[in-house]
């Protein structure tokens, strides 16, 4: 059995401690509490009690820390060195670890691998009303909680084997882990579906006001902040109390619904959701309901507390003033000294830019000349060009072309030449699958630093627009942050067109897979004299590393070898622009049954999932011949726009198995913020998977008309926990809670 223990940082939360301690101590075998008498109310003296009726319960007075963010780390270090900790729970005061269905979430946590990084999401509960000082427990008196997209934020679960052996250190609110850059890309990290952190950040007008006041004053002394932004929040209840003596209900709900919520979320999903920003459902607490009656709770004890923490941060702010005088004459001497080092670097660089002038006038000079002789070139090539044109429209040219290609008829065994009539190509097509990649190298040598810089590039060259991955709007931008960002370590084995068949038996059932007729890690492996006549070969490691056989006794064996022997030797992650799920699938070859439509044509369904829920269907045909694709929403109604290949014209039946087809592709998307679930329909109405993609097209598609490209990119809700989104509210939250603390 694992050892659990939650760590925490706390300062003025003495309407809720109680009901924190009792609900979390029901499933963790400890808490370790970090007040260091920071707290102005009765927070530490309702604890103490706690710890005097044998609660397991520590403070963690002894960890010395100068930072708010170190503080956690250092925490967390206390629990598994000190108390043996396997499993560090990191909680605010106001959060409680909750099972989605009411269960126990001891079970959930025993389960936990130790080589995971596991998040857990946030369920923040928002202010109705105030709250009743009869029902005891305070959770009691939420009802609703916000719509899930609203909460973007999760809380990391630190294992033994992470902070000891991966060196992981808690990011600010303990949202994610921060790795030694040796240890930065070799811990999967997973966000957990049966847990949530039930959060109660506010939770009455007097609590909100001992919360704001003291910490703006705390503010004004530190950072002198912003008057804008969410970072100003605080800032906009102190006015509101200055202005009218108290805080409006209507400011209160609000904040209540928009705490924490990233500016980005705000604008861009908060109308989407107009009649849905919240969710009935109050925290079940049926498996410890006999542990939190309540004892030492004095609700109005909040009301008491709130002028002596504001006199307390005023007495800290006249204190430092004589210090604040010293370190303003302290600093002025400092940008009086950088002045005179930066005034001595211009006339530097001034010296240097006469140089430069001179330097660019002789380049110009050579640049002129350059440019001479390119037109004297290009003139030559002209010339040059105008007589193989007259050579090759000459009536004796045509007639020699031909009498040479009707000699050739005539003799066996000769394999033919092309000539520059009858064939552009250098490369002979058979071997075009050979330069496929011209990348590949180049990616292939780059650093897990350099895969930014080089997406960048090769975006602003594929599609000649700049990339955000700060703010990515578009499907194509969000497909490349994922590919940078998403390190759901499942993408990989869905990626494997032979690991990915266990998830689709297991999830869907067998009868959607085409049946198997070998596996082999080498081509000389393979049996042909055990295959049938018809079967596809495929590489379980890339993209369109097939061979369709339609007659075994026509298959040009060597062609066949040569082909696979060079594709598994590649790893596709640099193939089209890393494609990083495909990194560490062990390559293979896998024998497939033989399918058809009609005239060795098959029709494929490729289901668009955002979130679980398929919204497209693509339906692609003349694989072998003109590739074109129709595609349609989840109700069959033909849509206005394709990607990259041209829209097939014919009239395409809505199949009769399309809501079997929608069902399938949901459950297997399930738990992904994208992927693309493609199918095969048979002609007798028979569904087969065919893969699952969550790169389509490597991020790289030209919509048509190209503003589908942002109606796409709309439907993908990002993974959070490393998007480095600019005014993120979490960091203003953060950012208050290290002031609070320091003081």
């Amino acid at each position: 059995m694992k050892k659990i223990i939650t760590i925490t940082n706390v300062k003025n939360e003495s309407d809720i401690i109680e009901s924190f301690c009792r609900y979390n101590l029901s499933y963790c075998d400890g808490m370790l509490i970090y007040e260091n008498n920071k707290s102005t109310d009765n927070t530490r003296e309702i604890i103490q009690k706690l710890i005097s009726e044998g609660l397991p319960i520590f403070f963690a007075d002894e960890v010395e820390v100068k930072r708010y963010v170190a503080a956690k780390t250092e925490i967390a270090k206390l629990a598994i060195n000190k108390y043996g900790a396997d499993l560090v729970v990191p909680l605010d005061a106001d959060e409680f670890l909750s099972h989605i269905d009411g269960e126990n979430p001891r079970e959930e946590l025993e389960s936990l691998r130790e080589n995971v990084e596991y998040q857990v999401k946030w369920r923040t509960y928002v202010y109705e009303k105030e709250p009743d000082l009869e029902q005891g427990f305070l959770p009691f008196n939420f009802t609703r909680y916000r719509n899930p997209a609203l909460d973007v934020q999760n809380k990391a679960l630190a294992s033994r084997w992470l902070i000891k052996e991966k060196k992981a250190e808690f990011s600010p609110g303990a949202h994610y882990f921060e790795y030694p850059k040796d240890y930065k890309d070799s811990v999967a990290m997973e966000v957990h579906q049966k847990l949530v952190m039930s959060h109660y950040p506010l939770r009455s007008k007097t609590q909100m006001m001992n919360k704001a006041v003291p910490n703006w004053i705390c503010k004004w002394r530190e950072t002198f902040p912003e008057r804008e932004g969410h970072g100003y929040q605080l800032g906009i209840i102190w006015d509101e109390l200055k202005e009218n003596g108290e805080i409006s209900y209507e400011l209160i709900t609000r904040f209540s619904l928009e705490y924490s919520v990233p500016d980005y979320i705000l604008a861009e999903v908060l109308p989407t959701i107009e009649n849905s920003k919240t969710i009935e459902g109050m925290i079940d607490t049926g498996f410890c309901s006999d542990k939190l009656q309540l004892r030492y709770t004095d609700y109005k004890e909040a009301e008491k507390t709130f002028m002596r923490a504001t006199l307390t941060e005023f007495e800290l702010t006249l204190a430092s003033l004589p210090k604040r005088e010293w370190e303003t004459i302290r600093l002025l001497d400092a940008a009086k000294h950088e002045n005179d080092v930066k005034t001595a670097c211009i006339e530097g660089l001034i010296k240097d830019n006469e140089n430069f002038k001179k330097d660019i006038s002789d380049l110009n000079k050579n640049i002129a000349d350059s440019k001479k002789a390119n037109d004297d070139l290009t003139n030559l090539i002209n010339v040059l060009n105008q007589n193989i044109k007259e050579i090759f429209n000459s009536k004796s040219w045509k007639i020699g072309n031909s009498l040479i290609r009707l000699f050739r008829i005539f003799l066996p065994g000769k394999k033919k030449v092309s000539t520059p009539t009858d064939s552009a190509p250098v490369v002979e097509a058979e071997k075009l699958w050979k330069t496929q990649y011209p990348n590949y190298e180049r990616e292939k040598t780059l650093s897990t630093d350099e895969y930014k810089g080089y997406l960048e590039l090769l975006f602003k060259e594929r599609k000649n627009i700049t990339l955000n991955l700060t703010n990515p709007k578009t499907y194509c931008e969000k497909i490349q942050w994922m590919k940078l960002y998403d390190t759901d370590i499942r993408r990989t084995n869905l990626s494997d067109k032979y690991l990915v068949r266990e998830w689709v038996a297991n999830t869907i059932g067998e009868q959607y897979l085409i049946p198997i007729l070998g596996v082999w890690d080498s081509f000389d492996e393979i049996d042909f004299d055990s295959l049938p006549d018809q079967f596809v070969l495929k590489a379980n490691h890339g993209c369109g590393w097939n061979v369709i056989v339609h007659e075994k006794a026509k298959l040009d064996v060597v062609e066949a070898r040569e082909k696979f022997d060079f594709w598994l030797g590649l790893d596709f992650t640099f193939c089209a622009g890393l494609e990083t799920q495909y990194r560490g699938i062990k390559p293979r070859i896998i024998a497939e049954e033989y399918i058809e439509n009609i005239h060795e044509e098959v029709f494929d369904y490729k289901v668009f999932c955002f979130s679980g829920r398929a919204e497209y269907i693509q339906f692609q045909t003349g694989r072998y011949t003109t590739l074109k694709r129709a595609i349609f929403d989840r109700n069959w109604k033909l849509q206005p726009f394709v990607n990259f290949h041209p829209k097939c014209e014919v009239t395409v039946e809505k199949p009769a198995c399309l809501d079997e087809l929608i069902n399938t592709a949901e459950k297997l998307s399930a738990g992904f913020a994208h992927v693309r679930v493609d199918f095969y329909i048979l002609n007798t109405g028979e569904i087969k998977f065919g893969e699952m993609t969550f790169t389509p097209a490597s991020g790289f598609y030209d919509f048509d008309p190209p503003e589908y490209d942002r109606r796409f990119g709309d439907l993908i809700i990002l993974p959070s926990e490393k998007c480095e989104q600019p005014g993120n509210a979490d960091k203003a939250e953060d950012n208050n809670a290290e002031e609070n603390y320091n003081n």
